[in-house]
């Protein structure tokens, strides 16, 4: 039954997904829009695991300084931890169906796949402290004051996961060199889990999923603008707190008390600070930045100009280069004419050259016209 239970619960989960993608699809010119622009995230966190059963109604009655706010045991200690981790999602976009019109321009949806990560530590008191019930009395009252954690049962547990969520960011604020969001993330955790008793493997479960819902908050400023060529373009330094619910989270756990009643259920939660650096990252495309993309442009503009100028002073010269030949071809012609006919007629062309005589142009030496014709 269990089984089916989470068959169900992974079917729902892709089928959500897959409704997602057909949002984007119908709602935008292609889904390649949408995941062409990948965030690439790594940097250090602090987490703090914590394993819990809910309060019956004989702890609330007579162990309330056992019981949180939220009406939860704590099992385990507070076991916070440093280490790396990296993740991979898409950049956040227009919410489908929404764009960014009205309210969709404070809202962003984006989705994120996480590293694995691996806890050890004890829980105490579970399924129960130990203490053998022989009537119902007994087990009335051993649940009602359990054994304080030095003297009651413990167990070691290996939990392993990694999860993968989609986000609804609202309210979203960006502009070119900074974000910050708050938003609800919903997703799956696929996790492995282990309990031992003095090296006695008690209970595990493999490959199992089960739902996750988080709050989040997220800010983030562009350190790229430093770097508006290579790697860094188009990288973020960021903050990110997430906050996972405490009623999503149980885990599959077949363990029955000495009673011979079922355990209670076993839920899961923790809260994740992280500071890291976000790379975005185009899969579609390998265009330059913009600076380069501009400077190149400059570059070969100037170098088309250049030689459209070239070609336009060679052609100018020497179209005047054949113009003054011909000219000066005439003008060979018009003499050798003139001697002709001063042979010929010397004085009427005498009187007539003293007559019609104008004053000679010259031109210049480059070939050029002369200024008052230009």
């Amino acid at each position: 039954m269990i089984g089916f239970k989470s068959h169900t619960k992974y079917f729902i989960f892709k089928f959500i997904s897959l409704f997602i993608i057909v949002g984007f699809a119908s709602h935008c010119q292609s889904v390649q829009q949408r995941i062409r622009l990948l965030d690439l995230s790594a940097g250090a966190e602090l987490s703090d695991a914590r394993f819990f059963v809910r309060a019956g109604q004989l702890e609330r009655q007579f162990s309330k300084h056992r019981i949180n706010t939220d009406g939860t045991i704590n099992l385990n200690k507070p076991s916070k931890r440093y280490d790396y981790f990296y993740s991979v999602g898409f950049t956040p976009g227009p919410v489908p169906f929404v764009g960014l019109n009205g309210l969709g321009r404070y809202m962003r949806f984006a989705g994120t796949l996480n590293s694995p990560r691996t806890y050890r530590g004890t829980l105490r008191n579970y399924p129960d402290d130990g203490r053998i019930v022989t009537n119902i009395e007994q087990a009335v009252f051993f649940t009602a004051s359990p054994l304080p954690e030095a003297f009651g049962r413990s167990s070691e547990y290996v939990f392993e996961e990694y999860r993968g969520y989609l986000t609804l960011f609202f309210p979203y604020y960006a502009s070119t060199n900074w974000y910050i969001g708050i938003g609800h993330s919903y997703g799956q955790s696929k996790y492995n889990l282990d309990l031992l008793e003095s090296n006695v493997r008690i209970a595990s479960t493999r490959n199992t999923w089960t739902p996750l819902h988080a709050t989040q908050l997220v800010m983030g400023y562009r350190v790229g603008r430093f770097f508006e060529r290579g790697l860094f373009h188009q990288t973020y330094l960021f903050f990110e707190l997430i906050n996972d619910s405490s009623n999503r989270m149980r885990l599959d756990v077949n363990l029955t008390r000495s009673d011979g009643l079922s355990a209670s259920s076993l839920y899961y939660r923790n809260t994740y600070t992280r500071l890291g650096i976000r790379k975005t990252v185009d899969l579609w495309t390998s265009e330059p930045t913009t600076h380069s993309t501009k400077t190149h442009s400059n570059l070969d503009t100037n170098s088309e100009n250049k030689i459209e100028q070239i070609e336009e002073e060679k052609n100018y010269k020497e179209s005047h280069d054949g113009n003054h030949e011909e000219n000066h071809q005439k003008s060979h012609q018009e003499d050798t004419n003139i001697d002709k006919n001063q042979s010929d007629n010397p004085t009427t062309q005498t009187n007539d050259s003293t007559e019609n005589q104008e004053p000679e142009q010259e031109y210049p030496p480059n070939g050029t016209l002369p200024s008052g014709w230009q």
